[in-house]
């Protein structure tokens, strides 16, 4: 197999952009981990839960997926906030022991993943966007905006982080 220039230089930006997404992607859990020391390890999975809202609002409003993802921040963000009440009452106030709260994360995850498939099945579901099929070339070098429009959001909450 010939790996030519452009596969492998279109591979590396795919690779930068969707490892940028996946990095801010985590920066969540460690924040929970590292400075709250609180195992969540259903993170992922309220992400997903986004990803289905920002489906649904598209697909019912017509709505932009990242102005939808804008719009459903502050709602995840107090649906966020309940849920570390919920779990600091239950487990952190009593002074039980980690393994309580991440048997209650496992379990909120499991049931939330259940309930999502129940709900939208298992198939790939997509957004509609005019962005979405648009493609810039650069030479042999394609830049696939799907990939590319959370990058602005990506490096503004970088920047937050980093010079603040």
């Amino acid at each position: 197999m010939t790996i030519t220039y452009p596969l492998l230089v279109n591979a590396l930006i795919a690779g930068l952009l969707m490892g940028g997404f996946y990095a801010a992607l985590s920066v969540g859990a460690t924040i929970a981990f590292g400075l709250l020391d609180i195992v969540n390890i259903a993170h992922p999975t309220f992400a997903v839960i986004g990803a289905y809202a920002v489906l649904v609002l598209n697909r019912t409003f017509n709505i932009d997926p990242i102005l939808c993802g804008l719009l459903l921040t502050p709602v995840f963000y107090a649906a966020g906030m309940l849920l570390y009440q919920v779990y600091h009452h239950f487990f952190e106030r009593c002074g039980d022991d980690a393994m309580r709260g991440l048997a209650f994360f496992f379990g909120l995850m499991f049931i939330a993943e259940v309930a999502l498939i129940m709900l939208f099945g298992v198939d790939f579901r997509y957004v509609h966007a005019p962005y979405i099929t648009t493609t810039w070339n650069f030479g042999a070098v394609a830049l696939p905006l799907r990939l590319g429009c959370h990058s602005p959001a990506r490096f503004s909450c970088w920047s937050r982080w980093n010079c603040f």
